[in-house]
């Protein structure tokens, strides 16, 4: 199915436009007797009323389905028995998200390097082709590349929605290919830091199979993928302990997975245990963050860092030895910096 709802970020959400349904995802049986009509004229028949000025729209954003394929095309001929699927945004608007100048870790031929927002999603979604990273990421491109016809853009790694930190975007051709290898190959070194529920009070190595659990969940599984992440705990709070993630591999919600099956789910990770944020001092109800990336690619290391996000750097200074928390992850220099650091 192409269409499905996903859960809502809790991070301050990118720009967004007007409100455009309630119902996110509809399906519709195109009868006998409509066959040859357009496409726009048969959702102009079919939606409410308040949806119908919003159809150009819609469907310039990917939104409408024929069977397994989008259809942009507003004079597309339907036939009898064509299975459409209306995907709206889950939220009721279109997310904008906007990348900036400070957004960018490194920006060069060879790759660009982001640090996204929680709240952004990486890739498309079943409702909107150009309100994610991806669509940002090129509209902040095209100034660059005018004249310069057609420019190679490859998403080398994705984040969930809800998490925020490093992205990597390779710029050649001939380079997406290598760095795809080093990360199927072990030839890069994430961390992360996360704010988990309770006070985990020392270093651990979960080693714990995964498999999917259905639902877009994953669970513990000795029948699944081989899975482990490193944990160490940074700063302890009133129930909470900030701690450094290490994936040494790569399944999907690894570190959210492992870290309740460890009893310490990501504060605010409703989906895996962690339950609502139970202190108003801290922003927002999920913290996940790929803060240091280091990738070999061909006879070169490279390191980006991207610092964390505003407002839980902001926190962090207001308690006790949150000042100090950032030197003890050891990524890099300082907690004030708004831009990121790269090394060769």
């Amino acid at each position: 199915m192409p269409c499905s709802r996903s859960s809502a970020g809790h991070w301050p959400q990118p720009r967004s436009v007007r409100v455009l349904a309630r119902n996110p995802v509809r399906t519709l049986v195109v009868a006998e007797a409509v066959a040859g009509t357009s496409l726009a004229a048969y959702l102009a028949t079919m939606l409410p009323e308040a949806q119908r000025e919003s159809i150009p729209e819609l469907l310039a954003r990917g939104g409408v389905w024929a069977g397994k394929y989008r259809q942009l095309d507003p004079a597309y001929p339907l036939s009898a028995r064509d299975v459409l699927r209306i995907c709206h945004p889950p939220t009721g608007v279109y997310d904008t998200p906007v990348l900036t100048v400070e957004m960018v870790l490194a920006d060069e031929a060879r790759w660009l390097v982001v640090n996204k927002p929680g709240g952004w999603y990486s890739q498309a979604t079943p409702w909107d082709t150009t309100g994610n990273l991806v669509g940002a990421v090129q509209t902040y491109l095209q100034p660059r590349q005018r004249g310069a016809g057609t420019s190679f853009l490859h998403e080398v790694n994705r984040l969930d929605r809800e998490t925020s930190g490093i992205v990597l975007f390779a710029r050649q051709k001939a380079l997406a290919g290598p760095l795809q290898a080093a990360w199927s190959g072990g030839g890069v070194d994430k961390r992360y830091a996360a704010v988990v529920r309770g006070h985990w009070a020392e270093p651990v190595l979960i080693d714990a199979p995964l498999a999917s659990a259905g639902s877009a969940r994953f669970q513990v599984d000795p029948a699944g993928k081989p899975a482990q992440t490193q944990f160490r705990p940074v700063l302890h709070g009133e129930g909470w302990t900030l701690v450094e993630a290490h994936p040494l591999t790569g399944r999907t919600h690894q570190i959210r997975v492992h870290a309740a099956h460890a009893g310490y789910p990501l504060l605010g990770d409703a989906r895996y245990g962690g339950g609502k944020v139970a202190s108003s001092r801290i922003p927002g109800d999920f913290f996940l963050h790929a803060g240091r990336l280091s990738v070999q690619v061909r006879d070169e290391t490279v390191t980006w860092v991207a610092p964390l996000p505003a407002a839980w750097r902001a926190f962090l200074a207001t308690v006790p030895d949150g000042e100090t928390a950032w030197a003890a992850l050891g990524w890099g220099a300082g907690l004030a910096p708004l831009s990121g650091s790269a090394t060769g």
